[in-house]
């Protein structure tokens, strides 16, 4: 999955088109039950960043992204 999201990463096409983190956080705020939803005023807060990172933690435990 990691690998994938790294390759979606690397092209425009998924850059331009991917929405900004409040986006996606107020769609499923919307579609999520009251109890899976932390804060969902949160979300309200946040700019049109976007979260394009890959965790280290894969990384540590030796799997390679470049396969």
């Amino acid at each position: 999955m990691w690998r994938y999201l790294k390759n979606a990463y690397s092209t425009d096409a998924f850059l331009e088109s991917c929405p900004a983190d409040r986006e996606i956080i107020t769609h499923y705020t919307v579609k999520a039950t009251a109890a899976t939803i932390a804060n969902p005023r949160k979300s309200q807060l946040m700019g049109e960043d976007r979260t394009l990172s890959i965790p280290d933690v894969a990384v540590l435990a030796g799997n390679s992204y470049d396969d």
